[in-house]
């Protein structure tokens, strides 16, 4: 007889709410709780347990009558088309036990309808491992040594693809350094680079020691090998954590929607905030961090917290000629009111004067500028929340994302765990992402005139 397992789902909860609310009562009064009180929470929470037990039972059962019916409907499917015929790879501990049918099929077996569908298998295999769908395997063959203690697998590229497209669609940082710098796709956790080591534009110095001659008919040139660097990028996990009720997941193709969303935005925020902020230890190194990034001096007797206008002009001085064309401006939206009166003749904000300028800063969306990002010195403008506050260093910086690079390694994997809140009913899904990055610059650059160094990442100096 096939049990109502959403019925018993139902009771399992409102157990768990009538336990929750003798606890909140009690805790609420000044005696906490009473030796009654905490009588009837156990024999609740006992109900509960011996409900999960009925759940997981009727789920195994579940779970062999549709494998037994969709292996029958794949086998009929095989006669139809022989060439399409696959075996799904299965968890060893499914493989082993004689009750479990083996799923033999074709595309059909190794993908889901939608992200819920896989999330709530997800779940399922936490609850009842005997009962683990094969499709969760069958999604990425050979990839078996992924899978931990937590039900960990890897997200079906289907959806794995999805994710790392959006983040770096939707994400300002990583869209730019895919559009602009160098992106690479790993096969291994490490990939070790050459890079020129140039730390001055002085004669002989150039491109790591390469030089040019004028060379007269009876001179000779000297032998002067080039000096190469290494640049190593070690593959770093990041992680998202998010709670999704039961409710929520019996509504498949809803939870799959917002969770792809949530796990998505809280990747992007984890990555682009390390490209800021990152130090280098277990995580990309950032902007503010990195060895070749300058800072411009503040002005004599500037006031503090403010951004003028002889500040931005300083910090395009020391950005490297050749990089303006790609720079970009990364600010914290607390320093709009300083921009909004940026002009050439002088300081702006609370030191502006009276002489009336060429404007440094024009918005998105205004008369003389209709793009989608604010210019300023010509070059979009982006804010984005992983700069700093007003007056400290890194509240504005001016980059050239093509002189950074950026690794991963395809496929991020998912993990569940139904033990995290088990009072309150909620399934905790986390999401990793293998990731590295830094700079392509190990040091700034010394220019041939022997000036003040230049960077592709200029930060201003703390006022």
């Amino acid at each position: 007889m096939k049990v109502d397992i959403k019925a018993l789902i139902g009771k399992r909860k409102a157990a768990l709410e009538a336990a929750k609310a003798i606890q909140t009562a009690g805790e609420a009064s000044e005696d906490g709780l009473s030796d009654e009180q905490i009588t009837e929470i156990e024999g609740h929470v006992s109900t509960a347990n011996d409900l999960r037990t009925q759940i997981e039972a009727a789920e195994v059962a579940e779970a062999k009558r549709l494998a037994t019916v969709k292996a029958l409907g794949d086998a009929a499917a095989w006669d139809r088309q022989p060439q399409q015929r696959i075996s799904a790879p299965v968890n060893p501990s499914v493989a082993t036990n004689p009750s479990n049918p083996t799923i033999v099929g074709g595309e059909a077996s190794t993908s889901f309808d939608h992200f819920g569908e896989y999330m709530f298998q997800i779940r399922q295999a936490a609850m009842v491992p005997a009962a683990q769908d094969p499709r969760l395997f069958a999604a990425a063959p050979g990839m078996r040594t992924d899978v931990d203690s937590l039900g960990g697998f890897l997200i079906p590229d289907q959806f794995a693809t999805g994710i790392i497209e959006k983040m770096y669609n939707v994400g300002e940082l990583l869209r730019l350094i895919k559009q602009d710098g160098m992106y690479i796709p790993l096969e291994r956790n490490t990939i070790k680079l050459p890079r020129v080591d140039e730390s001055s534009r002085a004669t002989g110095s150039r491109t790591g020691g390469i030089r040019g001659y004028w060379v007269g008919e009876t001179e000779s040139l000297t032998d002067k090998p080039p000096k190469v660097g290494e640049l190593t990028l070690t593959l770093h996990k990041a992680a998202a954590l998010a709670y999704i009720t039961e409710e929520m997941l019996e509504d498949e193709s809803a939870s799959g929607t917002i969770l792809m969303k949530w796990l998505t935005e809280e990747l992007i925020f984890t990555v682009e905030n390390a490209i800021v902020n990152g130090n280098g230890a277990n995580k990309p190194l950032g902007l503010i961090a990195a060895n070749c990034a300058v800072q411009a001096t503040k002005v004599t007797n500037q006031t503090a917290d403010t951004v003028w206008g002889d500040n931005i002009t300083a910090m395009w001085a020391r950005m490297f000629a050749p990089l303006r064309q790609t720079a970009v401006w990364l600010y914290n939206q607390s320093i709009e009111p300083f921009l909004f009166s940026a002009t050439l003749a002088g300081r702006f904000g609370s030191e502006s004067t009276a002489v009336d300028g060429i404007p440094l800063f024009f918005p998105a969306g205004s008369l003389l500028n209709q793009g989608k990002y604010s210019l300023l010195m010509g070059r979009p403008a982006i804010p984005v929340e992983y700069t700093k506050a007003v007056g400290d260093v890194g509240d504005l910086i001016l980059w050239d994302p093509s002189s950074y690079v950026l690794a991963d390694k395809g496929g991020v994997k998912t993990a569940s765990s139904i033990h995290v809140q088990f009072l309150t009913d909620q399934t905790a899904f986390r999401v990793t992402y293998r990731i590295d990055g830094q700079p392509t610059w190990d040091t700034p650059l010394t220019p041939f005139d022997a000036g003040d160094t230049l960077s592709p990442i200029v930060l201003l100096e703390s006022r």
